[in-house]
């Protein structure tokens, strides 16, 4: 378990060159800030007021890292907003875009952008709420006015997540129902998977290693982490991916729907089970050596917000729902590198 938490330091560093949010080069030498050489705003030859966020909105990440922007003004208007490069995935770049949320502040005064209520993107909920925090501090600065707390307050959303996660902890020590089984693992599919989008992943892990974590934003699978880190030290073994994980849930529940099924020859079975494992160090060493990082985005919970996900991701979930009418869990039990991690934790820690 060490080693593979190691890795996943050196992942992080090797893909984004900081950890936990500090460039490695700052905690190598403190005096050496890589951010100086970005000046914070400037005048374009046109006279156009630009405003640039990185320092201005330090410690705001959205899944992947920072939403960097630029600010266009001209007599205190906002003329445009520009969203620069950034690590967060493509397709939830593309949404946000698609969805119009960088106009919103146009033709604005400063004061108006400032106190303009923005919704997140439905589907790219850390990637829109990054954004707007970071609009509003570069606005604050170039209004000269303290800029709002970006403390989050507990949406709607994740007190059902944070609920689905106490009821599965209840049932799991005390609810014996088949009908219960059934029930909770809806409200997996339906409210962790397709409303939330919280699951665990070896690419949750490493962008935490990589940027921080905002606690509020990610409450719901920091407290993911904490029930299957917990639950498995007192005799709860595999609860998170036998109680809580929307991919999980949704196969056995496919499963349930057809009979007869497969029979696998105890051979094959223990082939399969060591090429979950070997899925998970393979993707690990591919990453420590600094090749494969887009690998982490083919693991299948992301087509629980399927607006966003691949199409090579889309089909592959797909086809391992259908796997799974005739095979119970095939995805989890032979394929899922974050639930071998989780399995090496156990091993390591839970005599």
């Amino acid at each position: 378990m060490m080693i593979a938490f190691l890795l996943l330091l050196t992942v992080a560093i090797n893909r984004d060159s900081q950890l936990f949010g500090t460039a490695v080069q700052e905690w190598v030498n403190p005096k050496l800030q890589t951010t100086d050489s970005i000046p914070t705003e400037w005048i374009t030859e046109d006279g156009t007021h630009v405003v640039h966020s990185l320092k201005l909105a330090n410690g705001i990440t959205g899944f992947a890292g920072a939403t960097p922007v630029n600010v266009y003004l001209r007599d205190e208007v906002v003329e445009r907003v520009e969203l620069l490069e950034s690590r967060e995935d493509a397709e939830f770049v593309n949404s946000v875009v698609d969805a119009g949320l960088l106009s919103a502040w146009n033709n604005l005064t400063v004061k108006e952008a400032l106190v303009l209520p923005v919704d997140a993107v439905s589907g790219a909920t850390y990637t829109s709420t990054a954004l707007i925090k970071t609009v509003g501090k570069t606005l604050a600065y170039a209004a000269h006015v303290e800029p709002k707390s970006t403390y989050d307050s507990i949406s709607l959303k994740n007190f059902a997540g944070l609920l689905i996660i106490v009821l599965a902890i209840l049932s799991s020590i005390y609810a014996k129902s088949k009908r219960w089984r059934i029930i909770q693992l809806c409200l997996n599919v339906v409210v962790l998977g397709f409303w939330c989008g919280s699951f665990l992943s070896l690419s949750l892990f490493v962008n935490w290693f990589s940027n921080g974590m905002n606690w509020m934003v990610s409450i719901v699978p920091l407290a993911l982490l904490l029930t299957a880190v917990v639950m498995p030290l007192i005799g709860k073994k595999g609860h998170y991916c036998n109680w809580l994980c929307p991919l999980g849930s949704a196969q056995e529940l496919l499963g349930k729907a057809v009979k007869p099924r497969l029979v696998i020859s105890l051979p094959l079975l223990n082939y399969l089970n060591y090429l979950r494992e070997g899925i998970l160090f393979l993707l690990l060493f591919s990453m420590w050596i600094g090749v494969g990082f887009d690998l982490m985005g083919y693991e299948l919970f992301t087509a629980f917000m399927f607006r966003q996900a691949s199409c090579v991701v889309l089909v592959m979930a797909l086809l391992f729902l259908l796997l799974s009418c005739f095979v119970s869990r095939p995805y989890c039990r032979f394929v899922c590198p974050t639930g071998s991690l989780l399995k090496y934790y156990q091993q390591t820690n839970i005599k």
